[in-house]
């Protein structure tokens, strides 16, 4: 995972709680999950804060920039 390249996001969640999120975007996939029931687009990937892997609702996004290497 060293190579690939970090994100920023300002991401609201489905409880409607905001925060800036590092992630690792491992894929973009066009479906429903426990959390997403309504099918949309999803950005899944590694958050870097929380340590777990994540799925990001594309309507969720309000930013998404691009970290240097190293996530800092």
């Amino acid at each position: 995972m060293a190579d690939r390249r970090t994100v920023l996001i300002d991401y609201t969640n489905w409880r409607g709680e905001r925060s800036m999120r590092t992630v690792i975007p491992e894929r973009i996939e066009f479906a429903n999950s426990e959390w997403h029931p309504d099918t949309q687009w999803l950005l899944l990937g590694w958050d870097c804060d929380k340590r777990a892997d994540r799925e990001f609702a594309f309507s969720g996004i309000h930013s998404i920039r691009p970290l240097p290497h190293g996530g800092e």
